[in-house]
């Protein structure tokens, strides 16, 4: 059993798991603890269950594991990640992940990662900084001592401070600018399209698309 304890977390059999150096599951019945796979790196910073109950690890120095089919998947900053430095870990209503680190919070959407999901002075220095979300869908920010941002908001001397995020919940509408009608061989098309935010609140610049063809992936 670890000497100290850093995070836990439960999945719905009654597994509960915790986090120190090393990860351990512990299973709830007969309370038999069984250490996982050794990861490298310092301590467990978070820990949380996803919908199909896979357990998400944020591990300092190394970066943000997912325990599935009884072994590790290890994302790092090859894979996206801001920083190997990590400081918290959430999940959201959506399904998706945050992680912070000092070099900015990014967000896993279930096939890949978004290096910065915030402009890169959210980022968090200290370990008892961390993300928190409410029922509503907001997501909390909590920085203590950040000198990577406080001064934004005016003030060097305050040693703490808190972020309410409210997403938008209206998506942006998409437009089909131009389109040739008829296609002759050998078969090349043109095809613009632009989009428009709800009251204008994410510049049309500052939009992502995504597009398929045929019933393809995305």
């Amino acid at each position: 059993f670890p000497y100290y304890i850093t995070a836990l977390a439960q999945t719905s059999d009654q597994t509960i798991w915790i986090g120190s150096t090393q990860v351990y599951s512990v299973d709830g019945s007969s309370l038999e603890v069984t250490p996982l796979p050794e990861l490298y790196g310092e301590n467990v910073v978070g820990m949380v269950v996803d919908q199909d109950q896979a357990v998400w690890v944020a591990k300092e120095h190394l970066g943000v594991c997912r325990w599935v089919d009884d072994s590790w998947e290890i994302f790092t900053v090859e894979d996206g990640l801001a920083s190997r430095k990590l400081s918290a870990i959430s999940l959201l209503q959506d399904g998706s992940i945050l992680t912070s680190s000092e070099k900015g919070v990014s967000r896993y959407d279930g096939s890949s990662w978004m290096t910065l999901a915030y402009p890169e002075w959210f980022g968090m220095v200290r370990r008892w900084s961390g993300i928190q979300k409410s029922s509503d869908g907001s997501i909390w920010l909590n920085y203590a001592s950040n000198s990577l941002w406080k001064g934004h908001f005016g003030s060097t001397t305050v040693g703490f401070y808190t972020i309410r995020h409210r997403p938008e919940t209206l998506a942006p509408d998409t437009f089909v600018d131009h389109y040739i009608k008829r296609i002759s061989q050998p078969g090349n098309s043109h095809i613009s399209w632009s989009g428009k935010d709800p009251w204008s609140s994410t510049p049309v610049d500052e939009l992502q698309y995504s597009w398929r063809l045929d019933e393809e992936e995305w």
